[in-house]
């Protein structure tokens, strides 16, 4: 955790913050602190800056959260769609790429996808919101990136895809079979990773006609956690 994270109701009452739960332990186990020593800290969606430890027990820790004027990083240009992955891979992909500074997530059905992820509970909105808690705190940043749920490929392909590519300079998709290696840029651009056995040909097909280039990261199959953050790194980085 290189950053506590706040909720704006926990400043609504002014600099006084009590920590406990989850961030609580980390604070006191991972970090050791003491009273007195400071922490990074940041509100959801707002500014950074320092906290003293005021107080700490068993149970909780107190904070006196000083002025926050710090501006959270500048986002990495990309859009990120993926093929619904299983859940343990899926809160992989949330929390690296959060912490790699992607701010629009879309996840969608694809033929390899299998149909029981869409029951999970990894997609409901309190894990969700857990995940990208994660990522956020890891990588030192406030702003809470979207998420949205696409649950067929038709409609993702049809209307979510030339809608998004509205919004780009840029659209590719991942695919092993892919001549072109992926682009290095850092302007906008919107990604899409298929499934752990890749995108079947109609699928392949249907991605071109909306307005999508193949690329590859090269000739081996990568997991999806794997390929996600190296189209971040390649495409999005600077």
């Amino acid at each position: 955790m290189n950053l506590v994270l706040l909720e704006q109701a926990e400043m609504s009452m002014g600099c006084n913050v009590v920590l406990s739960g989850r961030r609580y332990e980390h604070v006191k186990t991972v970090h050791r602190a003491k009273v007195g020593d400071s922490l990074r800290v940041g509100v959801v969606d707002g500014c950074m800056g320092e906290a003293v430890v005021t107080g700490i027990d068993d149970r909780e820790v107190q904070l006196s959260v000083g002025e926050l004027t710090e501006v959270a990083p500048a986002p990495l240009p990309l859009v990120v769609c993926v093929a619904l992955p299983r859940p343990p891979t899926l809160n992989k992909v949330l929390q690296q790429l959060t912490a790699m500074g992607i701010k629009r997530f879309h996840f969608f059905h694809s033929r390899r996808v299998e149909k029981s992820f869409w029951q999970s509970h990894a997609l409901g909105d309190d894990e969700v919101g857990r995940q990208l808690r994660l990522g956020l705190e890891q990588g030192r940043d406030t702003r809470m990136p979207q998420v949205q749920w696409h649950r067929g490929f038709r409609a993702f392909v049809e209307e979510a895809v030339p809608s998004l590519l509205e919004t780009v300079t840029a659209g590719y998709f991942a695919h092993v079979g892919a001549g072109r290696p992926c682009p290095s840029t850092a302007e906008e651009t919107l990604v899409v990773v298929g499934p752990e056995g890749g995108f079947v040909p109609y699928e392949v097909t249907r991605l071109e006609e909306a307005g999508l280039g193949g690329v590859g990261l090269g000739p081996r199959p990568l997991r999806v956690e794997t390929a996600c953050v190296s189209l971040a790194a390649r495409v999005g980085l600077p």
